[in-house]
């Protein structure tokens, strides 16, 4: 090198942009080239999304997979601050990945401007380190935490309401999970919606901020994540408090018997399905796709994905995801196509 040559800078885990980031106790180049080395999928890009993406982005992570099928709205803009008035009808996903170009140019970002269902979910894990629900409705938070589950891939998820907000952690074979904590999706109006009763944007930063935070310590290996916890803010009086919770003998995952709430036959446990319209077939005639899980494929963290004929469920729409807890006739039903001699492809894995 000639003598008057500028030393090479720093680049990677070894950038000058992460050095007050390296320097924290028990942090150091190690931890940062794991966030380098990460692929994180994050579902929403709305309140909660708006911090979770920025802060991870900014922190390192080497790449981020965007999940949303929504657009911006002018009513988002109070308290979804990773978009700006100019984006309004643009796709969230997009405007995301716009946002981190912005912010870290280095950070691989995978844009998929779609809806999580059962069909896509495993498509989009794949290769996954982590997966963050930022999600606004419940039958994605119960499919994120199934397929966390199946996949053996840990899951940090958050949510907001009015004043408050909660967030936990989904991580390891033996942990609980979100099913342990709320084994059953409550009632469709018995959770007020931003929509009806709104939400203080400042409750989206305070728990975006959390979840970040835990994602960061799970791809690190640096502290103790919410594992088998719930942290709980009140905005109103800002306190925190913190509720503990195992696994629970009656969820679904802690269930071998007949007496499991889903339904079990020749020992396939289906977990969740999406509808969609079949256009071969008269009206009211769809197709589901159900994530399906083996007991003898448990332990390997393997789920399969099968495809059935249901009749006669218009009510439902289409491209509809729900929770089978919810849909007891529908187990008769897949019972029946099954037990008249249908079997389940092989696994595709997940």
């Amino acid at each position: 090198m000639p003598a008057d040559a500028a030393p090479p800078v720093p680049s990677g885990a070894a950038s000058a942009r992460f050095v007050r980031q390296r320097t924290l106790p028990g942090f150091g180049i190690a931890a940062q080239q794991r966030l380098l080395d990460a692929r994180v999928v994050v579902v929403g890009a709305g309140g909660l999304g708006s911090i979770v993406i920025p802060a991870l982005a900014a922190a390192g992570v080497g790449t981020l997979v965007i999940v949303d099928d929504d657009t911006v709205d002018v009513t988002n803009l109070h308290r979804q601050t990773i978009h700006d008035a100019v984006d309004v009808g643009e796709r969230k996903a997009a405007s995301a990945a716009a946002r981190v170009a912005a912010l870290s140019p280095d950070t691989r970002v995978e844009v998929r401007s779609e809806r999580l269902t059962t069909t896509n979910a495993a498509r989009i894990a794949e290769g996954a380190d982590l997966l963050v629900d930022a999600s606004d409705n419940f039958p994605t938070r119960y499919l994120l935490d199934d397929l966390g589950t199946l996949a053996g891939i840990p899951v940090v998820w958050g949510s907001v309401s009015q004043y408050a907000g909660q967030v936990g952690v989904a991580a390891g074979p033996d942990a609980p999970s979100y099913r342990d904590l709320f084994p059953v999706p409550p009632a469709p109006d018995a959770v007020v919606s931003c929509e009806v009763g709104g939400v203080l944007p400042t409750v989206c930063g305070a728990i975006g901020a959390l979840m970040a935070g835990e994602a960061i310590k799970l791809l690190t290996g640096v502290g103790e994540p919410l594992i088998g916890r719930v942290a709980i803010f009140d905005s109103l009086t800002t306190r925190f408090r913190e509720v503990e919770f195992g696994r629970d003998p009656d969820a679904f995952w802690a269930n071998t018997g007949t007496e499991v709430p889903y339904l079990e036959t020749a020992n396939h446990y289906f977990v969740s399905a999406t509808l969609s319209e079949d256009p071969s077939a008269p009206v009211g005639r769809f197709l589901g796709d159900l994530l399906v899980l083996r007991p003898s494929a448990w332990s390997h963290g393997r789920g399969e994905r099968l495809r059935f004929p249901v009749d006669q469920y218009t009510h439902l729409g289409g491209a509809t995801h729900f929770d089978l807890l919810n849909h007891p006739a529908i187990y008769e039903q897949i019972e029946r196509w099954l037990t008249a001699g249908r079997e389940l492809p092989a696994s595709t894995g997940l």
